[in-house]
């Protein structure tokens, strides 16, 4: 094959990689959370939660507290989490759950409601605004994958980033580090691309 038919080849192959990159590029701003928006920002202002007794009898408290922590830690953005009291343990628009293998493919996964609270599919729930959110952490799913307290953590912060709308980010050695990637390190603080989305939502 002569110099030309090489260069050009080369020239078509980064082509192509160049394309599949653009397509598949780091999200920002508004292109960071779903469509549907979820819910209302009134409501992540001051998010009323309430957590089930499974959380602390799996030993997963620290680990929501962790996540919580870190999106209300988010400066500029007006993120707070607030326990439920006695009176809105059933109106409270967010409910933490640990569940034992109630899924053979999820760690964990949000479920959401419509504003009259009817459960969403998942794939409505990306367009839809939301009026409340349970968020499940499969532990046995998390023990059968061997999964150290930090990786158990940072699903507990990915998931709550899907409460707040977050989508998936893409994976992969060209994409900086979120995590909302579908990967699990030990790694569960929130990332530079994720800060920045959330003061740009909130």
């Amino acid at each position: 094959m002569n110099k030309f038919k090489i260069a050009l080849a080369l020239t078509l192959a980064l082509t192509s990689l160049t394309v599949l990159e653009v397509a598949h590029a780091t999200y920002y701003s508004r292109d960071a959370f779903y469509p549907g928006n979820g819910l209302p920002d009134s409501l992540i202002g001051a998010l009323v939660y309430f957590e089930d007794s499974s959380v602390s009898s799996y030993g997963y408290s620290s680990h929501m507290l962790t996540a919580r922590t870190e999106f209300d830690n988010v400066p500029d953005a007006v993120i707070n989490f607030r326990r439920a009291t006695s009176s809105e343990i059933n109106s409270a628009p967010l409910r933490f759950w640990v569940v034992e293998n109630q899924s053979s493919y999820w760690y964990g996964k949000t479920f959401n409601y419509d504003s009259n609270g009817a459960p969403l599919a998942e794939a409505d729930a990306y367009y839809s605004a939301w009026s409340k959110v349970d968020l499940k952490l499969d532990n046995k799913k998390m023990d059968e994958a061997q999964f150290t307290t930090n990786q158990r953590k940072r699903v507990a912060v990915h998931e709550l980033g899907h409460v707040l709308s977050m989508v998936h980010q893409p994976s992969g050695f060209s994409h900086l580090a979120s995590v909302m990637q579908l990967e699990y390190p030990n790694s569960y603080s929130l990332t530079t691309v994720d800060i920045l989305n959330l003061q740009y939502m909130y």
